[in-house]
């Protein structure tokens, strides 16, 4: 790739001016004297394996996440969510990386300015899309934590609802596209450098990137860690209500039995009561204690459980948040200091090190399908073992 590419949504040069065009070079001996079409093979090489490493496992993680989602006869609507989560990022893999492998290929994009302004114009939108993606799936869980019975209070199903969200994810990540298609054009057409870029003689860089990192990191970021910050204290504010409830249940009912017995005539007991009346209270006596014994079990198993949602949803909040900002921190971090000129002031000599960075755009593609292993992939083993069961009992009986 030539190093003038600073990223998938913006190849701004690394040269002083962010504004060339081929129309200020007049021959080919002018281009080659530039610093900003100088290829670096050995970077090159590297960009191309990060991006086949990218590639595969983009489309062998998502293809093995709609495979489990598939086999699993389950109707609800989380399992939409992340169906479009992992079919987003496989368009992320097809729609973009696979063009930057092509491109990283040719070196020249022979393709004339419609397929420039749409190879730009799909790449940015289907970045938009996978960030938005996420943020649809996190508006859900906060809601329907918040309001579980939504479905009775809404004019439309669950499913209807989902759909609603996920569609006006993927409109405004088209909306937010468009800009990329009026910015991209041909440069260096007729040599033998021709190349796809952006023009930026109508608007900054500085400004255009800015705009970039707030509208796909930022305020998704932020975004999505206030929904997932919502369902912790939600949860954690419930189970507290739900234990406090449950630990004064025995003293209740225990005391509403006792009123009950007093009123009944019939169960006051007396001295002169007989051996076989005498058994008959005793056993009645080990019944309430086993009675009382499994509704103590059965209050601790329930809390129990609402501690291990807790602590899984707490660990789901925290992985989901920092693996969004990790995973783009080094893209968005590294172009705004090259746009705003302190890489080129502070550390000139990493400046040929951009090409590498720039292919880190879709990483969190990468780990989406491994997060979403992460926390189900006990449970898929658990029903693969029982269904495993299943049919060696069935296969016996014959």
């Amino acid at each position: 790739m030539l190093n003038d590419q600073l990223n998938i949504f913006l190849n701004v040069t690394e040269s002083k001016d962010f504004n060339l065009s081929h129309k200020d070079y007049n021959n080919t001996e002018d281009l080659k004297n530039k610093k900003d079409v100088i290829i670096d093979e050995h970077l090159q090489s590297i960009g191309l394996i990060i991006l086949l490493v990218l590639f595969f496992t983009i489309v062998i993680g998502n293809l093995t996440v709609l495979g489990v989602i598939f086999s699993r006869k389950i109707k609800t609507q989380m399992k939409i969510f992340i169906i479009n989560l992992a079919i987003t990022d496989l368009f992320v893999a097809l729609g973009g990386i696979l063009p930057e492998i092509i491109w990283n290929i040719t070196i020249v994009f022979y393709a004339p300015t419609f397929v420039c302004k749409l190879v730009k114009y799909m790449s940015t939108t289907i970045t938009y899309g996978s960030s938005f993606a996420l943020i649809a799936l996190s508006i859900d869980r906060a809601e329907a934590v918040c309001r579980p019975l939504r479905a009775t209070s809404s004019k439309f199903s669950k499913k209807t609802h989902a759909l609603m969200l996920i569609g006006s994810a993927w409109l405004a990540a088209v909306v937010c596209g468009i800009p990329t298609a009026l910015l991209a054009q041909k440069v260096y057409e007729g040599t033998q450098y021709e190349n796809c870029r952006f023009d930026f003689s109508r608007i900054s860089p500085q400004a255009y990137l800015t705009s970039i990192a707030m509208s796909v990191f930022v305020i998704p970021a932020f975004i999505i860690a206030t929904c997932h910050i919502i369902i912790v204290i939600k949860i954690w504010s419930a189970s507290k209500s739900r234990k406090f409830r449950i630990n004064d249940l025995p003293d209740l009912r225990q005391k509403r039995s006792q009123e009950k017995h007093l009123s009944n005539p019939l169960s006051v007991t007396t001295i002169s009561i007989s051996n076989k009346k005498l058994s008959e209270l005793s056993l009645d006596k080990k019944s309430l204690r086993i009675g009382l014994s499994r509704r103590i079990n059965r209050k601790h198993v329930h809390s129990s459980c609402i501690s291990r949602a807790k602590v899984k949803t707490v660990k789901m909040t925290c992985l989901i948040v920092s693996t969004y900002v990790i995973c783009w921190c080094p893209f968005m971090v590294w172009n705004l200091m090259v746009t705003y000129g302190y890489m080129r002031r502070y550390a000139p000599y990493l400046m040929k090190y951009s090409p590498i960075i720039q292919h880190l755009v879709p990483l969190n593609s990468t780990v989406n399908p491994a997060i979403f292993w992460i926390f189900n992939a006990e449970n898929f083993i658990r029903r693969r073992r029982r269904t495993t069961g299943i049919v060696v009992t069935d296969a016996t009986k014959f």
